[in-house]
């Protein structure tokens, strides 16, 4: 069994007045077969207390926050993309927009539940990784079983929210998190090439950030948007996935390639972006349109080495003189 020293204890930690069990479905996620064989990519060196991002203003609204999962592992994040997709939708209805439907919530939430449940499991990402102020409290907690290798069930961590007079006229919003979660047909259809995709976004990240300075630009002719474009091309086909995610309601683009990541402090991407292991499993995974930008180097560099190609080729022919 996999050390579980870093996951926090909480069997004694009594519920919040009303709260209940919830169901989990993880199998949809855990057949994937692409997911089965890559590796986690571990950046780590020394304790994970000697990481601490800094963040002195939020730059992503607060229905974006990162939600963990209590209680996970980061090898058990993928059985928890189920509570990870509800965590997300909870905490984007809660902060959502105001001219947002359900069902705008509920994609969107989607989206960052499962890219972040995919960067969790690949990339390590735990607590110590995360911005502290792009980051919620988590709403649930996972519980393993006593070996740690059951099936996981979910208990609910959210107080209601709802006032005393609330209560009577007012369903309880937290529905979401403690009862049974069905994907519908558009989201199972999706779910393959969206969690393949999320293999590549703190890397490509990682690369808008040192080529340009930022995560992601939606400006055509930035760099960081033609990686991201060059991913969508490759994957983003058939008329199901095509047209969910090119919803012209949802700006899925911005959610996936810019604000999924965002709470992922800038080091791991960055790291990730010039790392040559990452780059050669991205190749492996069918992910060669967003490997060929990677493993990335700074601008500067990029003209140093330039330079000196150059001068390599062009030196016999001087001193020949």
């Amino acid at each position: 069994m996999a050390s579980t020293s870093r996951v926090p204890h909480f069997a004694d930690t009594p519920m919040p007045a009303g709260v209940t069990e919830a169901s989990g479905i993880p199998a949809v996620y855990t057949r994937i077969e692409l997911l089965a064989n890559l590796p986690v990519y571990s950046f780590l060196s020394g304790d994970t207390s000697s990481i601490t991002p800094y963040l002195i203003r939020s730059s992503v609204p607060e229905f974006a926050y990162w939600v963990p999962v209590a209680g996970m592992h980061h090898e058990k994040a993928i059985d928890c993309a189920n509570a990870f997709i509800r965590s997300h939708i909870w905490q984007v209805t809660r902060h959502k927009r105001a001219e947002w439907t359900d069902a705008q919530c509920r994609k969107i939430g989607f989206l960052l539940g499962v890219a972040r449940a995919v960067m969790s499991s690949k990339f390590d990402i735990s607590d110590a990784r995360l911005i502290v102020g792009e980051t919620a409290a988590p709403v649930m907690y996972a519980d393993f079983g006593a070996d740690g290798n059951a099936e996981p069930t979910y208990k609910c961590l959210a107080n209601d929210p709802r006032t005393e007079e609330e209560k009577a006229a007012v369903p309880d919003p937290r529905t979401i998190l403690m009862q049974a979660f069905e994907l519908n047909d558009d989201e199972r259809a999706v779910l393959p090439t969206l969690m393949k995709c999320a293999h590549a976004i703190l890397p490509l990240q990682g690369f808008g950030l040192i080529s340009e300075g930022h995560h992601y630009v939606s400006d055509r002719d930035r760099a960081s948007f033609k990686s991201f474009h060059a991913l969508e091309r490759q994957h983003w086909v058939g008329d199901r996935v095509s047209a969910y995610l090119k919803d012209a309601h949802v700006d899925v683009r911005d959610i996936l390639w810019h604000k999924a990541g965002h709470p992922v402090a800038i080091a791991v991407k960055q790291i990730a972006a010039t790392s040559e292991q990452v780059a050669k499993n991205l190749r492996q995974a069918d992910l060669a349109s967003a490997a060929v930008r990677l493993p990335t180097v700074e601008p500067e560099v990029r003209a140093i080495s330039a330079f000196l190609r150059v001068t390599d080729a062009v030196n016999p022919s001087i001193e020949a003189y």
